[in-house]
Formats: C-alpha cells, structure tokens, sequence
C-alpha cells in the first residue's frame, strides 16, 4: 500500500467530475474506466482531485437539479489548490523619500494560458493544464465537450 506522500493524484476535468455523479458518458467504456478510477482511489492506490476551474463551470450548469447533484458530490473530490506565481513588482518612485514596492502574484501566468489558447486549446482547458503540470497530477482520461453553459 503506498504511503499518502507516494499516492498519484489524478486530475479530473469538469466533465469527469460530473460523470462520477451522473454515471452520463456517452461510451460505455469511458464510464467503465471512470468507474475503475473511483475503485482505485477507495482503494487508496490513487487520490483523484481536480481544479478550481472545473467548480467553476459546474456552477454554471444550467439545469437547477443537475448543478445540485453535482455540486453534492463536491466534497469527495479535492480541489487542487493553485500556487501563487510572482508576475513582476508595481513600484512606487518617491525619489529622496524612498519607493515602495509591492508584489504582482496570480494563481496562473496568463501569458502561458494565452499561448496555449493560440495553439488550439479552450482558455479553461489551458488553465487546467496549467493547474495540474504545477501540482504534478495526471489526467488518465478527457471527455471533449463544449466549454460555457450546457447544452439545452
């Protein structure tokens, strides 16, 4: 059995967070091989977590009872938390008085979402590929659906 400090974290994106709930993956063995993850993490041989982005979309969801059974499940999965990435300084000149200067950080360096949106991606699935090669997890699976609101 490993130890909590050797587990692999798996990273689920928003479509997976939710297919754990609602068991709603068009291929069958998609939905099989989400399953097998969420055994192997009761098991305690993987962590699954995910990004704050996809609590972020999930709020989204239209459908009132779909959003609720979702957003009930929130609680099983962890949600990665972003490190905080220094930008540069915003500097204060007060000549013979002094300066001051104060750190610019964000959880994410929007250069590099730009760029990864440039070559194809969705901002959101730049961000949650920001998020995780930071927090070193894994993705075993992606499910592509539309970005934004779902789908009437």
């Amino acid at each position: 059995m490993p130890t909590p400090k050797h587990v692999i974290r798996v990273a689920l994106d928003t479509v997976l967070t939710s297919a754990r709930i609602l068991q709603d993956l068009d291929r069958p063995e998609e939905q099989a091989a989400l399953n097998e993850i969420e055994q192997l993490h009761k098991q305690g041989l993987i962590k699954r977590v995910t990004t704050e982005i996809s609590r972020i979309e999930e709020r989204r969801i239209i459908t009132p009872q779909r959003r609720e059974k979702i957003q009930a499940g929130w609680n099983d999965v962890s949600v990665v938390q972003p490190s905080p990435v220094l930008q540069g300084f915003s500097v204060l000149d007060y000549g013979a008085r002094g300066f001051i200067a104060n750190p610019i950080v964000s959880d994410i360096d929007e250069n590099v979402v730009k760029a990864l949106v440039k070559i194809g991606l969705g901002t959101n699935d730049a961000r949650h590929r920001i998020y995780r090669r930071r927090e070193r997890t894994m993705r075993i699976l992606r499910q592509p659906r539309l970005e934004g609101p779902e789908p009437a």
